[in-house]
């Protein structure tokens, strides 16, 4: 929630995507369940966000998500991370 809310204050568009369950097809790379938590539309651009707690990792399929979309997607643990990862504020 506090991602979120920070993500919506600077002016982003988000879609949670956490209750996508299953697997999903990504083409041309095959399947997985690792689809990140949200959807970040910023200035033109779309960000895939994984949200951890504190010293939270990455699974397996998830780690395989992020290979295969390739830039746009990234782990955040806190809401300045998220910022930073949109571009909204420099790191």
């Amino acid at each position: 929630p506090e991602i979120v809310a920070a993500l919506l204050k600077c002016g982003c568009r988000v879609v949670d995507l956490t209750r996508v369950g299953g697997v999903i097809k990504i083409y041309p790379d095959g399947e997985t369940n690792g689809l990140p938590d949200l959807l970040v539309w910023r200035a033109g651009r779309c960000f895939m966000l994984e949200c951890k707690t504190s010293g939270g990792k990455l699974s397996p399929n998830q780690r395989k998500f992020a290979e295969q979309w390739n830039g746009c997607t990234f782990t955040v643990h806190t809401p300045e991370e998220a910022l930073i990862a949109v571009g909204a504020v420099s790191g």
